[in-house]
């Protein structure tokens, strides 16, 4: 029972550094690629409503793109971004987000581009409920990247540790020779 304990606490740590370093090699791919000025972990609250969000990563971007806000979600070999994650970002942190955001001087009046962003898969219902959505609301849009469109995309980072990381860590983890 003990060493059942400890080893459930490893895993969640575990599982809590996987997710800290994956926002963290996001935000640093996204700004490698992109430009601009990158927040990770950041935390707002709204005024109106008390709720509070964790913005995963907020990429301000240059010439007057969108300001892009990413939420990570790190997927252990196996494992599927499931229906209720993408419902819950969408109908709810996307919305909240937008809000908090609108509240301060540097974002009001800035158009936003929501995106979640996963290594692994999106489950089968997941990907045909997202399929279904409106992704343009004028003023901000939404949108996403699976396991195989992150990669695509990480092919254009002129940082080799950056894709070295997301490849080793992410892509090719120890743990997706015992999934497969």
């Amino acid at each position: 029972y003990r060493v059942m304990t400890a080893l459930t606490k490893i895993e969640g740590a575990a599982a809590n550094i996987r997710g800290a370093l994956f926002e963290l090699a996001i935000g640093n791919l996204v700004k490698d690629i992109e430009g601009g000025y990158l927040i990770t972990g950041l935390t707002r609250k709204d005024y109106s409503s008390g709720r509070s969000a964790e913005i995963d990563v907020l990429l301000d971007r240059p010439n007057g793109a969108p300001v892009l806000l990413l939420e990570c979600k790190a997927k252990i070999p196996g494992a599927r971004v499931s229906l209720e994650e993408v419902k819950k970002w969408y109908a709810d942190r996307v919305p909240l987000i937008f809000t908090i955001l609108g509240q301060d001087s540097r974002y009001y009046g800035r158009n936003c581009r929501f995106e979640f962003w996963s290594n692994g898969p999106f489950d089968k219902a997941a990907k045909a409920w997202l399929d279904k959505q409106e992704t343009d609301f004028g003023s901000f849009s939404v949108g996403w990247k699976d396991g195989t469109a992150l990669k695509s995309y990480s092919n254009a980072a002129k940082s080799g540790s950056i894709r070295k990381t997301l490849k080793e860590h992410y892509f090719l983890h120890p743990l997706a020779k015992l999934a497969a």
